[in-house]
């Protein structure tokens, strides 16, 4: 890790006391977030359905070798059992790389307000920043709660998320607040566990093939360093030259993600609303089985009755999809659309892989304050 050094010492203060956690962390390291999730969901004839989950997440170091912080990603119920399912009944590896890229951090959220907040056992003087998600209308919203404590180096110091949602018949809230943290001791064991799913991996990347225009397709690129996840879409269209769209998360915003992935798998009436798909999903690494999900319409001028059909893996941990994130295996994979009696493919998963990472993508530092 002496090789950080040098970009290290180019950090702002509070960022850089973040950083210079990142390169003495060590196994054993550790924070634990209370996840609490309450979704109202309006269906096509108005009724309402209201939906709750409520977790533990923790983020455990359980090996520091070769610039690399590997973290164990542990979902439990509250009363600290594990979820019986084959989706979050697994525990996740994410490896991240303790170097940093050369180019500048995004610009924090607008500062709102300073709050003091008592958890995990002491009280935090918190910044209150609040971002708006650009993809998705307004009322949606996410707010940060941040203390400058370096022991809260592997969330970039958050203390508490709330995401306010608000989005095509769906409200709600979702809050992710610190439970606790602790710093590992000298005589921890340190080693990567063998037979945990990745939740990804630095310089993985997805193409989604789009019918519309032959030739178009998405294409994202996810990048990782001390503690930032960097997500880049290039969208080609035709002969249209790329259109990128980035955003940068936090371990935080992941363990968010990780809640509201994890509910459409729960509600296995939904995804088998149409029974599981006639075909296989077929990839170059081979087929996997496919559950559908089916939404229909119709029309209310021609009355022409409508729908898309979306397909996702029916068991996301296929040896097919090796390689692939664990939000991508999660995600629909294969959506048809149009008339129902004769649907055709809208976009489909097409390929996907791991390159090598692309220094100018990552941030350096937090912007100082």
């Amino acid at each position: 890790m002496t090789s950080l050094v040098l970009v290290l010492l180019a950090a702002t203060a509070s960022g850089g006391e973040m950083d210079t956690a990142w390169s003495r962390a060590r196994a054993g390291d550790s924070a634990r977030y209370l996840v609490e999730r309450r979704i109202v969901d309006t269906d096509h004839e108005g009724k309402l359905h209201e939906s709750r989950l409520d977790m533990t997440v923790d983020a455990e170091v359980v090996s520091t070798r070769e610039g690399t912080v590997w973290l164990k990603l542990s979902a439990r119920r509250l009363g600290g059992g594990k979820f019986d399912d084959r989706w979050r009944g697994r525990d996740l590896l994410l490896p991240m790389p303790v170097r940093l890229g050369t180019s500048k951090a995004p610009e924090p959220p607008p500062f709102v307000r300073e709050e003091s907040l008592e958890t995990a056992g002491r009280s935090w003087v918190c910044r209150v920043e609040r971002k708006s998600n650009p993809r998705k209308p307004e009322g949606t919203f996410i707010e940060y709660w941040t203390a400058d404590d370096p022991s809260l180096y592997l969330t970039r110091g958050v203390v508490r998320l709330k995401a306010q949602l608000r989005e095509g018949g769906r409200e709600g809230s979702v809050t992710v607040t610190l439970q606790k943290a602790r710093r590992g001791g000298t005589g921890e064991k340190d080693g990567v566990p063998k037979g945990l799913p990745l939740y990804l991996q630095d310089g993985m990347w997805t193409k989604t093939a789009l019918a519309a225009i032959k030739g178009s397709y998405n294409r994202v690129r996810t990048f990782a360093g001390a503690g930032w996840i960097l997500e880049r879409k290039e969208s080609v269209v035709g002969t249209a030259p790329p259109s990128p769209d980035q955003r940068t998360r936090r371990l935080v915003d992941l363990i968010d993600e990780m809640s509201g992935g994890w509910r459409e798998y729960e509600e296995r009436s939904l995804l088998e609303s149409s029974g599981p798909a006639e075909e296989p999903l077929r990839f170059r690494t081979g087929e996997v089985r496919a559950l559908k999900r089916a939404w229909t319409w119709t029309g209310r001028k021609d009355g022409v009755k409508s729908g898309n059909t979306e397909f996702y893996a029916a068991d996301p941990w296929d040896k097919a999809l090796e390689g692939l994130s664990y939000e991508t295996r999660l995600s629909r994979m294969r959506v048809l659309g149009g008339r129902v009696e004769k649907q055709v493919e809208l976009e489909r998963l097409a390929d996907w892989g791991r390159s090598e990472p692309e220094e100018d993508l990552l941030p350096v530092k937090e912007p100082g304050r």
